[in-house]
């Protein structure tokens, strides 16, 4: 029921008492004064108005008293109210006083002398259906059946000279608006032309269950009426209307010609209060601005026409300005209006329109309705910070609306202004709303038709663009319930998938994603519960693909079928992310792919059902607990010939290797556990694992095997670049663990006949600290050794143009100890035999052991087939931005020989005894040996010495000064050695030795003099030769008894000089007084085994200045 309603129902109201009152006065002074004050007359009193009305009327007392003045009294009357009221009472009246002369009940109008009512209180209610307690059956019939008006008489039947309702209580109550109750005290008086009501009360909101009772507002009004004698008689007046409904100001005034038809009507309107917010209580309107507000209106009526004058409404400064006309109040939907409306800030209207949370910044917004042949039409604009957008259409005039169309275009510069929409109240949305605020971005425009059919809404012809992206859409909606039933359909296209994406994905997976189009078909239903996709369909990159779905929005509960196809793979598989050893071949094979996703409470799962790739298929169950991190596998993968997946550069020897695997495990963090996985090819190699793997806070759980076994390495030589023996490899661990510790215990490894066991270990899982324990009674080498000797041999040299020398020799690999900050080791190996190329080596031994970034080589050592044996200890540590290196070798009598045992002669090969040393500060060799500290000394007895193999040979420069120096070189397979040592010391990266080689032999003795420049790599050497007595040669005509050497280490020079004169001349000062001959070393006269204990004496002062320099060092 609208206003109007309210207003005419009140009037009738109110004219039904009047009339009551009337006819009860001209009935008293008529036809009841034989039984006035008689029950008799009550009870007549009461039939009657019980027929008339449609309810039990009941009246306690009635008295009229008699004279010139005729007096009516009547106690406790009630109109009961309809069965289906809360209340058992309509209207309710205390006492009723009325007086009226005799002679005027015979004049018209009939005028009251006065008239007093006492506790008066009226109950108003409506239900949901329209049933009203203010409906009375036969009266609203006859009033609501004729508009006619009798103008034989005056329009006023009765006139009150003066009136008081006293304790007048009236309540509301209807399904749109709250409990009100009026309470007031109203006055009415007549003096000369005017009529003159004043009310003085309050009005009280009912507060709800939820709600603190509210306080009454004070309400005073003043209604006056003038020229009162029109009034009566034409029903033409001049209307005023005053007062305050609590801080709220009321001013109304009107000029009408005919209160009875209101057909000539100009009115002007003026409310203002400190605070809307009141208001908006007072009618049941949350969320109204607590700011000033006005409402200015004139208006006109002409007959059915209503003009509007530039009426204007402003709360705080949000402002609306209505103009125009409504041609036939009778269908007031029908009108020609300007509307315009500022809003400088829409954050203050959110609460009453519910608006996002987020939401601010100006509306301003226009609209033109217009009336054409009994339809209504409208244009208008709105803009915000977040949209613009423009409609205009027609309203039908039909049932419902029916036939209805509306052009509607939505745009703005950039669509994530309009993200703010969003809801952003809990973690995952506000990560959804920062996911999409990365995604979307630039201009965006959405056109479509918005047509009203008989039941539904339909959008037609819809366009959408985003930047360089396009979709065509349309929906269908139900008009009875527009979130429970909508239709739709889409198709569009990504220009570039991989730019959409690129603001979302990081760039490792963004290069997954092809950079071609995306072209997407699909068609569906959306309701508050579901979002169902039929059968859809979309492409890219050669990627075609097909899927249906349900999106369950109130549980989160997703579940989509696919298909996958491509002609060509490489299309779309990201190839410049592939191993270099991948065969890319391969993905120009068909491919097809047809599974399953399952999205529900923090639970992913994927069920590929097949995956084919060629003749290659795969088929997975993939599922991931977002609430757990628990990622579980089954899957199951075939594979006629694992190798095809190999790079043609990859030499497999055309073998080909067809293969199974079963998975099925689960990952978690800090866990691993495999209930099965079986890998098995062709031929009996093999890989099986079973049990669970914990790390990370502890390793407490952890119990898991594994077994692997290669049938013959010959299958997978080419993942090393040789042609490997046909041997088997077998490999398998127990590895259990506690709450500290992992432990491989039964670790082995069996090659051949070679077997390796011992135990792994690993501690502290915050920061690890591995014990890796490994014995072998025998390691044979042998089959392995062909292998790689082979692969080293036809490796291709990167010289096969024209070479480029290298400028430096020593390379400046850098002493990185990065990896050993992450974890603590201790390796310990014991290998009882190693057997390997025409030798054998026993009990090799290696302690070392990482700790605090650092590494301590405790021991190294092995016994050279029996006699002969190694030590080598050091360290490498941490020290600032640098590092700190010591490292010493020792050997004892080792073995020489270099020839393979068919070549082996007869004759007891000689063994050497040699010490090194090397400390310094550094991050990378070549510093370590330019700024570094250390010594070498080797010494050898008697013996063969065989001939150095030709692979050591490699530098021509070495080759010619082998031939200078020794004249029976190229006629000895073996040299019969004297002594030899080799003796030097290098001191802040210059390494000198005075001398640094001598060598004395059957037949001749050689004695060098060497300084070499660590930084520069700058070498100067000189070498003198002696031939032994007997020899048949003489000292100076056979040999070439000075021979020089310069240049680098990285290009050497060779200089031939009989006469010694470049050495004692330019050389020698070159060398800063070097003595380059080694005078009194040896000579003709004394050559022997002494000339090297010479040298190694000479050297013992140098030495022990390292030796300190060391003890300073450590």
């Amino acid at each position: 029921m609208d206003d109007a309603e309210y207003e005419n129902s009140a009037v009738r109201i109110v004219g039904y008492l009047l009339f009551g009152l009337v006819a009860l006065t001209a009935t008293a002074s008529v036809g009841l004064a034989l039984f006035a004050n008689s029950s008799l007359a009550r009870s007549q009193l009461e039939a009657a108005l019980s027929e008339a009305l449609g309810r039990d009327v009941y009246v306690d007392a009635l008295q009229i008293d008699w004279g010139l003045t005729l007096g009516v009294t009547i106690e406790d009357a009630r109109i009961a109210a309809p069965d289906w009221s809360n209340s058992s009472t309509f209207v309710a009246i205390n006492k009723l006083q009325a007086k009226v002369e005799l002679r005027a009940l015979f004049e018209q109008p009939i005028r009251l002398q006065s008239l007093d009512i006492r506790g008066l209180t009226l109950n108003l209610e409506q239900l949901d259906d329209g049933r009203a307690s203010w409906s009375f059956g036969a009266i609203d019939d006859e009033s609501e059946s004729s508009d006619r008006v009798d103008t034989a008489g005056p329009l006023l039947p009765v006139v009150i000279e003066q009136a008081h309702l006293i304790g007048t209580d009236i309540s509301l109550q209807t399904p749109d608006i709250p409990a009100r109750h009026l309470s007031a005290d109203i006055t009415q008086t007549l003096l000369s032309d005017t009529l003159t009501i004043n009310l003085n009360g309050s009005v009280l909101k009912t507060a709800a269950a939820n709600e603190d009772q509210s306080s009454p507002i004070p309400l005073a009004l003043t209604l006056g009426a003038t020229p009162i004698k029109q009034l009566i008689d034409r029903g033409a007046a001049e209307l005023t209307l005053h007062g305050q409904l609590g801080e709220m100001g009321i001013n109304f005034s009107a000029d009408i010609d005919d209160v009875s038809t209101f057909a000539h009507v100009a009115a002007t309107v003026d409310v203002s209060g400190p605070s809307a917010a009141k208001i908006g209580g007072l009618l049941g309107r949350d969320g109204v601005p607590d700011s000033p507000f006005t409402v200015a209106a004139a208006i006109t009526r002409t007959k059915q026409k209503l003009d509007i004058h530039h009426s204007r409404l402003t709360v705080g400064k949000v402002v609306l300005d209505v103009s125009g006309a409504v041609p036939d109040l009778s269908t007031p939907t029908h009108a020609d209006l300007e509307l315009e409306l500022d809003v400088p800030a829409l954050e203050k209207l959110a609460a009453l329109f519910a608006l996002p949370p987020h939401i601010s910044g100006p509306l301003s917004g226009s609209a033109i309705v217009s009336t054409h042949d009994s339809d209504a039409y409208i244009k208008g604009k709105v803009s915000t910070n977040y949209l613009s957008g423009s409609f205009n259409g027609g309203f039908v005039r039909s049932p419902s609306l029916t036939g209805s169309e509306f052009a509607i275009e939505l745009f703005d510069d950039n669509i994530a202004h309009l993200l703010v929409l969003l809801p952003t109240a809990t973690a995952d949305q506000q990560h959804v709303d920062q996911v999409l605020r990365q995604a979307l971005s630039g201009p965006w425009q959405l056109q479509t038709q918005l047509y009203v059919a008989q039941d539904r809404y339909q959008l037609r012809q819809g366009k959408v663009s985003l930047d360089k992206d396009r979709a065509d859409f349309s929906a269908d909606i139900s008009r009875m319930a527009p979130a429970e039933d909508v239709a739709f359909t889409v198709d569009g296209s990504i220009a570039n998938l991989q730019a959409y994406l690129s603001s979302v994905l990081d760039a490792q997976t963004l290069a997954l994603i092809p950079s071609d189009p995306l072209k997407l078909e699909t068609s569906g239903a959306l309701n508050t519960k579901t979002l169902t996709f039929n059968p859809s369909t979309f492409s890219v990159a050669g990627l075609e693909g097909e899927f249906t779905g349900t999106a369950h929005l109130e549980t989160a509960d997703t579940r989509a079928e696919f298909t996958l196809t491509s002609e060509r793979p490489s299309a779309w598989v990201p190839l410049d992310l592939l191993p270099t050893e991948f065969n890319q071949a391969v993905l120009q094979l068909p491919f097809s792919a047809d599974g399953a996703v399952h999205i529900n409470a923090g639970n992913f799962a994927l069920n590929a059902h097949q995956v084919i790739l060629g003749e290659n298929a795969l088929s997975a169950d993939v599922s991931l607990n977002t609430t757990s991190d628990r990622l579980s596998v089954d899957l199951e993968f075939r594979s006629p010939n694992i190798f095809m997946f190999a790079n043609e550069d990859v030499d497999i020897g055309g073998q080909r290797l067809p293969v199974t695997a079963t998975i099925k495990m689960g990952l978690q963090q800090g866990r691993v556990d495999v209930d099965a996985m079986e890998v098995i090819a062709e031929g009996g190699t093999a890989l099986s694992a079973k049990g669970d793997l914990r790390f990370g806070d502890t390793f407490d759980g952890t119990d898991f095997d594994v077994d692997a076994r290669i049938a013959s390495l010959q299958h997978v030589g080419f993942l090393v670049g040789a042609d490997l023996p046909d041997v088997s490899l077998e490999v398998s661990a127990d590895i259990s663990g506690d709450t500290h510790h992992v432990e491989a215990k039964n670790f082995a490894i069996t090659l051949g006949e070679s077997a390796i066991a011992g135990h792994l270990r690993v501690a502290n899982p915050e920061h690890p600290r591995a014990e890796i324990v490994l014995q072998s009674e025998l390691l044979d080498l042998r089959p392995l050794i062909p292998a790689f000797a082979e692969t080293a041999a036809t490796t291709p040299q990167s010289t096969p143009k024209a070479a480029i020398p290298k400028k430096r020799l020593i390379p400046d690999m850098p002493i990185d100890l990065s990896l050993l900050q992450r974890f603590d080791a201790v390796v310990d190996l014991d290998m009882k035999r190693v057997v390997g190329h025409g030798r054998y080596l026993q009990d090799l031994a290696l302690d070392v052991e990482a700790k605090d970034g650092g590494l301590q080589l405790n021991n190294l050592s092995l016994t050279d087939e029996g006699t002969g044996a190694i030590n080598i200890t050091g360290f490498v540590e941490p020290s600032g931005d640098s590092h700190r290196v010591s490292i010493k070798a020792l050997g004892d009598g080792m073995n020489l020989d270099f020839t393979t045992a068919k070549a082996k002669q007869e004759g007891a090969i000689t063994r050497v005894d040699f010490e090194a040393l090397l400390f310094g500060e550094a991050n990378n060799l070549r510093d370590l040996l330019s700024t570094g500290h250390g010594f070498v000394q080797v010494e050898s007895g008697e013996g063969k010495l065989p001939k150095l193999p030709s692979a050591l040979l490699t530098n021509d420069v070495i080759d010619e000064l082998l031939n200078a120096l020794n004249p029976f070189r190229r006629q000895q397979t073996n040299t019969m050695l004297r002594c030899g040592a080799l003796v030097g010391s290098l001191e802040n990266g210059r390494l000198a030795g005075q001398p640094l080689f001598t060598m004395v032999t059957d037949r001749l003795a050689i004695v060098s003099n060497v300084q070499i420049d660590m930084t520069t790599e700058k070498l100067f050497a000189t070498f003198k030769s002696v031939p032994q007595r007997g020899v048949g040669l003489s000292a100076t005509t056979a040999l070439n008894s000075f021979v020089a050497v310069g240049g680098t280490l990285s290009k050497p020079e060779l200089t031939v000089d009989p006469t010694g004169s470049i050495v004692k001349g330019g050389l020698a000062f070159m060398t800063g007084g070097l003595s380059l001959l080694g005078e009194g070393l040896i000579d003709r006269a004394t050559i022997g085994a002494s000339a090297c204990d010479k040298a190694v004496a000479n050297a013992q002062k140098n030495r022990m200045k390292i030796e300190a320099l060391q003890a300073d060092f450590h």
